[in-house]
């Protein structure tokens, strides 16, 4: 139960480690800095089949072998770990219901949980999502203009190349969402939470971003022409190609905010001044 809402990233290593110090053991978890550095909340769950220290005094596993071998694996208690994580892991889940391509529009649809639903390409025009709960849906193109998402947790939310153009997403839960390429023309986003979510390409333009917290979001070419960003939160987001040339930023937080050469200020705004962070662009 302590462990039923923690993400983990199982992997099965096949890594034999030379000792079995702190150092040897840093180098195998040294493997998950990718996938930490894009989801920090992920936590490494390593099953050690091939996992141990070897060691010449023990007996070859493989005779013909010259190369050192043993196993320290510790069976009894894989097994006893095993018997316990067992009943987590096979645990049947119902699979997701799908919408796909479904016609909603005008819809209310206030609070119902749609967690995980299958939506991608629904037709959700002026529909009613307040206080939905539409976590880890898949909304990939679907089209939700001005539908009314206020407080509607979307978290995780696959929303690639949706049209949420003059959408009211104020409140809404949009953590770790992908929201690549989609369509926020002149949406409400204001006091949303977007931290970590990945708004590639996104075009923003005229978007109401009032004091929504963009902290550790993507925002690698988005488009946020005539946006309002008062009080916004950028701290450590990535700007680089981001184009901010008609925006306001007064107000906005903006410390450890990345950028490149490419990202495209306001005239007279100074990133360096405001605590931003010069990167270089990827060869």
């Amino acid at each position: 139960e302590q462990l039923a809402a923690v993400p983990v990233a199982l992997f099965t290593t096949c890594l034999t480690m030379a000792r079995g110090d702190e150092e040897a053991r840093s180098t195998v978890l040294s493997y998950m800095e990718p996938i930490l550095r894009r989801a920090p909340d992920i936590r490494p769950v390593g099953i050690g089949l091939f996992a141990g220290s070897l060691d010449p005094a023990r007996t070859a596993l493989l005779p013909s072998q010259s190369a050192p071998q043993g196993d320290y694996r510790n069976w009894d208690a894989i097994r006893a770990w095993a018997r316990e994580i067992r009943p987590a892991l096979v645990e049947s889940r119902p699979a997701p219901i799908s919408l796909a391509e479904a016609t909603l529009s005008h819809t209310d649809l206030s609070k119902l949980d749609l967690a995980a639903y299958d939506l991608h390409r629904a037709e959700l025009r002026a529909a009613v999502l307040r206080e939905a709960k539409l976590a880890e849906a898949d909304l990939e193109a679907a089209d939700l203009e001005g539908a009314n998402l206020m407080g509607a947790d979307l978290s995780r939310c696959m929303l690639g190349w949706a049209n949420l153009q003059r959408c009211n997403l104020h409140g809404a839960q949009l953590h770790h969402a992908n929201l690549l390429g989609a369509d926020l023309r002149f949406a409400d986003l204001s006091q949303a939470d977007l931290r970590y979510a990945v708004l590639n390409g996104a075009n923003c333009r005229y978007a109401n971003l009032a004091t929504a917290d963009l902290r550790h979001a993507n925002l690698d070419w988005i488009d946020l022409e005539g946006a309002n960003l008062e009080g916004a939160d950028f701290r450590e987001a990535d700007l680089s190609w981001a184009d901010l040339r008609q925006v306001d930023l007064t107000g906005a937080q903006m410390e450890g905010a990345l950028y490149n050469d490419a990202t495209q200020w306001p005239e007279g705004f100074d990133p360096q001044e405001a605590g931003c962070v010069h990167v270089n662009a990827p060869v």
